[in-house]
This record gives structure tokens, sequence and C-alpha cells, in this order.
């Protein structure tokens, strides 16, 4: 069970990112370093033909949502970001393509913006 006090990892995901046939995997992360405020950390990562895998993602989000079908490599990817600041949780969430970078071999917000600017109003 998850609770505040004790942080939780899981899948979130399974989709083939780079569609060479074997499911990737999305983690899912909850911290709660900011008090009673959930901080969401989601990764990315794509299998390798030896066994290993490669973070081709990572970041504060609340969502990351891959396409259905996948059958070109790399698709964009959706992703939301909520306010981390206590008494802001209605306020509604960013929404934010990834899209993704082969030069540094990662998805990427096409633009960046600073975790604290979803929060519309200061507490």
């Amino acid at each position: 069970m998850y609770s505040l006090t004790v942080g939780q990892t899981y899948s979130a995901g399974k989709p083939d990112l780079n569609a060479d046939g074997r499911p990737d995997q999305l983690v899912k992360h909850f911290g709660s370093n900011y008090g009673d405020v959930d901080v969401v950390h989601y990764l990315g990562f794509v299998q390798c033909g030896d066994g290993t895998a490669i973070n081709v993602l990572e970041g504060q989000f609340k969502d990351v949502i891959a396409p259905v079908v996948i059958t070109e490599p790399w698709p964009d990817l959706t992703a939301t970001r909520g306010c981390a600041a206590s008494g802001h949780e209605e306020d509604p969430p960013q929404r934010i393509k990834l899209s993704f970078n082969p030069e540094s071999y990662r998805y990427e917000e096409d633009s960046k913006l600073d975790p604290a600017s979803v929060c519309i109003s200061s507490p």
C-alpha cells in the first residue's frame, strides 16, 4: 500500500518506444520529500538486445502517455505536470509534449518549463 511516509515505485506501462518488438518500461515513482505533497517522477527505459536497458526519459510529471499503437520508432509522448505546492492540488495540470532527441538519445520537453511554472498562484 502507498503511504505519504514511504515512497513507491512501480511500472506505469510497457510501450515499445523504439518499435523493435521488445516491450520497454515506463516507471512511476512517488516521493514525499515535500511534506504532505507528493512529487511524481517518471523514468523511461528502452530494452536492449543484450538484456540491458537505456534510460531515455526522466522528469517530474504527473502522467506520461504513449500512443496505444506504435508503428514508428520514438513517437511523441504526452505528459502532464501538476503543481507541487500545498493548497494547489486542484490547479489544472500543464500538458507537455515530449519528443525524442536522437542526439541526446532522450525524450525532451518541446518547451522546457520549470516544474514550478505549473502553479497558477503562490501559496
